[in-house]
């Protein structure tokens, strides 16, 4: 920064003893505009100083503006500037020269005027991010981007982790950038604002991108299928689905039972439902497939969830028993295979007359009522509405009955005697038997002919009792005890961030059981795993939750039971700072601690981020000076589950740049575990203050004699970025000074140099420079002493000899 220059006449009339200057010097003191939109049309320029006449002339660029009026009383030139002078982005140099016949032309010190180039972003791609993703390369479209050499453009991000921040793109041309976003920028879902920055804080148009939520899977429609079956539609339900356009979508990825991993076609819906379309040849082979939802563009995979692929349906019973007329009849039809609950049906044909089918079991039961041969076919359905049959032919026989008449023919003692028994009916082979009341002595019957054979030994009628039985074959069936979920509800709660991990069991039917979520959902970050009925995970989000769990045996039989599932916040322990004392000195770099008041039940990972309220004369919004001792305005942190002091890296402390500007240093934590967002509300904070003081000379003045005069050179900083006056106390060899202290406003050129946005990469730093013409003799001077002055007071007096 340069301040305006001053005719030191003083100083040669000290050496030759007249106060006489010739020479009048023309100084700027300020111009309006300073600046102007490139391609903006043209405008009048007014340029404010000492030492004008109506013979200075306004250099734009070393070349005179034409038609400048000069106004005496306001000792202002106005000049008009043509459109085409501001057409391109950069700067022009603004000169006043004097010219007075006899003399050299006396030229003022250089004001820049910048022609500023308005950057504007037209679209982004992609515009939206999944929470989690990184290393996204995010290209920016649009007009009037800088390359470095013109100072460069920046990209301001302003999003859920990250606030104000200027990064560094690569420049592809004046109409493409690309900007690789750090990702820790994506930690958390939200918005962020995006914006183009050039030279001088011109900012672009803002444009949002999202940071999507991670996608959760709730439920899946239908949840299982029938190996072989054809293919259909998935329905996906949830929450953190991203549409298809204008970049990809969310995309569901199949696992089939083998692990092979393929997306599929998919339909987005709305934010909580997708469709995807799945072929036959996912389901050809039965058992466990999982389904998941990716989003773009890097791929963040929601939970998974299992989908059940059953083998094909079929009835397993080859053939049924045959019946008797008036003797009751059971049999059962049984299935494997498909989706239970079975539902069974007559399609062809009819049952025995008497008996019938339970839908349900697929049990045959009755009495038959006629004796004949039916034949009909039986059908199964399952719960997916797929279909098996089979034929089956059941013969009802007559009921049972001795044809033989009685008394049966006479015999002899002692003469060889047969007589066969007849019967009818039922179902043969048949068997023979006597009731208690003997036959005659030497005769007996054959059980499988029912033939009475022998020689009788004794004389006499004799009575009896002769029985016939039909071979018919019997089936005892012990059947398992029923199918029960005996995991008591509500279940054990969990809580976010914090892993999990809870079985459900059952007892009775057939092993191995099979088990799903047939109503509601288990809680965000919770799967259930169908083979083993454990329920494991990380859950994202607090909550109570009801559900159902249904169990299936390998039989195909299934039973169902509510429960209740709480989740609570995880509650941090108390968070507390250290190292912050209530004020902190300009360029002091205090360091900072972040303790827990007990260990936490796992690790946690967090951030420190620095914010900034300015306490200055002229405010900033930028200021560069502060920041982390490894860079940047955020910090991160990790601490160990039961431990208690965050680690930064490898180090127990952060260390803090605290820069110059007078205003309050926020620091603010933000916690997270597994994951998941679990910063205390409000978040944990510390402050310290820079106060407001007088300005300070940080390194020696320096000195440069020029061909007219001297130049004084000023570096420090003001922490309320404010200086008022300049004060210089000169001293000379041989010689006495009559004016040997000069003050010299410096208010403007201060407030204008702090109103400039590069002022934000130095806090409240300057150099100031301040130029003296003398007339005569210049190297008699050689020693000065400056002091600068604000509203807080003077600086500490610097000196210089030279």
């Amino acid at each position: 920064m340069r301040a305006p220059a001053r005719s030191l006449c003083l100083l040669a009339a000290l050496l030759w003893g007249t106060g006489l200057c010739l020479a009048q010097v023309p100084v700027i003191t300020s111009i309006n505009p300073t600046s102007a939109v490139a391609g903006s049309p043209g405008f009048t320029l007014a340029v404010v100083g000492q030492n004008f006449s109506t013979l200075s002339r306004v250099l734009w660029n070393g070349s005179a503006l034409a038609n400048c009026a000069f106004d005496a009383k306001a000792n202002t030139l106005s000049c008009p500037v043509p459109t085409a002078l501001v057409a391109s982005p950069g700067t022009a140099s603004i000169q006043v020269v004097n010219q007075v016949a006899g003399y050299p032309s006396q030229y003022s010190t250089t004001v820049t005027f910048t022609i500023i180039a308005v950057p504007s972003i037209s679209a982004i791609s992609p515009n939206a991010v999944t929470a989690g993703c990184t290393g996204v390369v995010l290209t920016i479209l649009g007009n009037w981007f800088l390359s470095s050499p013109d100072g460069g453009s920046m990209v301001q991000w302003s999003g859920p982790t990250a606030r104000g921040q200027l990064l560094p793109p690569t420049f592809i041309s004046s109409t493409e950038l690309r900007l690789a976003i750090p990702d820790s920028f994506l930690a958390l879902a939200g918005v962020a604002a995006l914006r183009v920055v050039n030279p001088g804080g011109i900012a672009s148009n803002s444009v949002d991108f999202v940071i999507n939520p991670p996608p959760v899977i709730q439920t899946i429609d239908p949840s299982g299928a029938t190996a072989g079956g054809a293919d259909f539609t998935l329905t996906v339900t949830g929450s953190g689905f991203m549409p298809a356009s204008p970049t990809l979508g969310s995309v569901v990825q199949w696992t089939s039972p083998s692990g092979a991993t393929q997306d599929l076609a998919t339909l987005f819906v709305s934010p909580s439902q997708l469709r995807a379309q799945v072929p036959s040849g996912l389901i050809a082979t039965a058992g466990t497939a999982r389904a998941a939802v990716v989003n773009p563009p890097c791929g963040v995979r929601s939970n998974w969830v299992a989908f059940e692929i059953v083998a094909r349906l079929a009835i397993t019973t080859t053939s049924l028993p045959n019946g008797t007329v008036g003797s009751a009849y059971s049999a059962r039809l049984a299935a494997a295979g498909g989706r239970t609950r079975y539902t069974w049906a007559v399609t062809v044909g009819s049952l025995p007359a008497g008996l019938l089918l339970n839908s349900s079991t697929g049990d045959i039961t009755g009495t038959p009522t006629t004796a004949r041969t039916y034949d009909f076919t039986a059908q199964v359905t399952d719960a997916d509405k797929t279909t098996a049959a089979r034929a089956f032919t059941v013969t009802i026989g007559a009921a049972l009955a001795i044809t033989t008449a009685s008394p049966l023919a006479t015999g002899m003692v002692g003469v060889a005697y047969s007589q066969p028994l007849a019967a009818t009916g039922g179902t043969t082979p048949y068997s023979w038997s006597i009731s208690a009341d003997a036959l005659p002595p030497g005769l007996s019957i054959s059980t499988s002919t029912g033939a009475i054979t022998g020689t009788p030994t004794a004389p006499g009628t004799f009575s009896f009792t002769a029985q016939v039985t039909d071979t018919k074959a019997l089936t005892l069936r012990i059947n398992p005890a029923a199918l029960l979920i005996i995991t008591a509800s509500p279940l054990p709660g969990g809580t976010v961030g914090v892993s999990y991990s809870q079985k459900l069991l059952a007892f009775g039917g057939v092993q191995p059981y099979t088990w799903s979520v047939s109503v509601g959902s288990l809680p965000p970050g919770l799967s259930l795993l169908g083979s083993t009925g454990d329920v494991t995970g990380t859950p994202t989000a607090a909550g109570t939750y009801n559900f159902t769990a249904q169990v299936t045996d390998s039989a195909r039989n299934a039973v169902a039971k509510p429960f209740t599932l709480t989740i609570a916040q995880m509650q941090v322990p108390a968070v507390s700072f250290a190292g912050l004392s209530n004020t902190v000195q300009p360029g002091d770099q205090p360091r900072l601690q972040l303790n827990l008041a007990a260990g936490a039940p796992v690790a946690i990972s967090g951030r420190l981020t620095l914010s900034f309220t300015a306490d200055a004369v002229t405010s900033t919004e930028r200021n560069a000076s502060l920041q982390f001792a490894t860079g940047g305005l955020t910090a991160d942190f990790t601490i160990p589950a039961g431990g208690r002091q965050a680690q930064f890296g490898t180090a127990q402390e952060a260390g803090i740049q605290a820069g110059n500007v007078a205003g309050t240093i926020t620091v603010t934590a933000s916690l997270q575990a597994g994951g998941v967002d679990v910063t205390p509300s409000p978040a944990p904070t510390s402050f310290t203050r820079i106060n407001r003081a007088a300005p300070a000379i940080t390194t020696s003045v320096r000195v440069t004699r020029t061909a007219t005069g001297l130049e004084v050179e000023i570096i420090g900083y003001a922490t309320p970025r404010q200086v008022t006056t300049a004060t210089f106390r000169f001293a000379a060899t041989g010689a006495d000074l009559t004016t040997p202290e000069i003050s010299v406003n410096v208010d403007s050129a201060f407030a204008t140099w702090y109103r400039n946005t590069a002022s934000g990469d130095f806090g409240s730093g300057f150099r100031y420079v301040q130029p003296f013409t003398v007339t005569g003799e210049t190297t008699a001077v050689n020693a000065v002493r400056v002091t600068l002055t604000n509203a807080s007071g003077n600086s500490q007096e610097a000196s210089a000899s030279f």
